[in-house]
């Protein structure tokens, strides 16, 4: 079997979260052109029912099905997956790829802000992985898991502190359940993205210069300056690797966490 014949992903079923916009979408169209069948998930519903449609416009040859979903309520996860589960037969492929990130020094970080932030990027991460993994372990599903973590994970930054915490803990968590999931056969790693040019990354970047009183193009080019490359990535850049981990050509990789960062960090 030839490296591009590998790394389609015919027959396969991906259950993919915060698949509406950014990353998410990305890896939702790259998975869509090796042939998967695909659940996407999003809390935002209209946004991603338009992204479904345009991966649908795009001539995605297996099937395609959406579920809002707050992933930080398992009532939601638990009624996706097993949806999931009924439509396609089985779920493949894991990519807890749902999060959110707020510019906030500890001394302003709310509560609020700080349990959102961690419901979201962690508690989410835990919640679908426990529903898939018990679903793969049900139907004997020799699996992959891929986690959304950050290269934050790797060196932390001012005013993201709750967010950072959150992928060091993705992780951390990654590592772990890659231990339990081997006997299994179910591969788990993460990802780390550097600076990723999507909405979310511009929002922050706007919320940074608003209270720091600078341009937000100030913000962009001290965070350009930090990447070899000296630009951001593109979701698809992510959507690559998603892909590769996702396919048979990762069956010996577990509880990695690889870094898509332009050299931003080195490891």
């Amino acid at each position: 079997m030839s490296s591009i014949d590998s790394l389609q992903l015919f027959n396969k079923t991906a259950f993919i979260t915060g698949a509406a916009r950014g990353i998410g979408k990305a890896i939702a169209n790259r998975f869509a052109q090796a042939g998967a069948h695909l659940f996407l998930v999003d809390v935002n519903e209209e946004l991603l029912a338009k992204t479904t449609k345009e991966i649908q416009q795009v001539g995605a040859t297996g099937s395609i099905f959406m579920q809002s979903v707050d992933v930080r309520h398992w009532a939601d996860v638990e009624a996706a997956v097993q949806r999931a589960v009924k439509e396609m037969g089985t779920i493949d492929i894991l990519v807890n790829n749902a999060g959110v990130c707020k510019g906030n020094r500890v001394i302003e970080l709310s509560e609020e802000e700080w349990d959102y932030i961690l419901d979201v990027n962690l508690k989410g991460v835990f919640l679908c992985a426990k529903a898939v993994i018990r679903e793969m372990i049900r139907l004997q599903t020799k699996g992959r898991i891929i986690n959304l973590a950050s290269i934050m994970a790797r060196i932390g930054e001012a005013a993201t502190s709750a967010y950072t915490a959150s992928k060091h803990g993705v992780l951390g968590f990654t590592r772990c359940l890659a231990y339990e999931m081997a006997p299994y056969g179910i591969n788990v790693n993460a990802i780390c993205p550097g600076f990723v040019d999507t909405d979310m990354e511009r929002d922050l970047e706007l919320e940074l210069a608003a209270k720091e009183g600078k341009d937000p193009t100030v913000i962009r080019e001290g965070y350009e300056s930090m990447v070899p490359f000296r630009r951001f990535a593109q979701p698809e850049d992510v959507a690559r690797l998603a892909l590769f981990l996702a396919s048979e050509d990762s069956g010996y990789i577990t509880g990695q966490g690889i870094n898509v960062c332009g050299g931003t960090v080195m490891s």
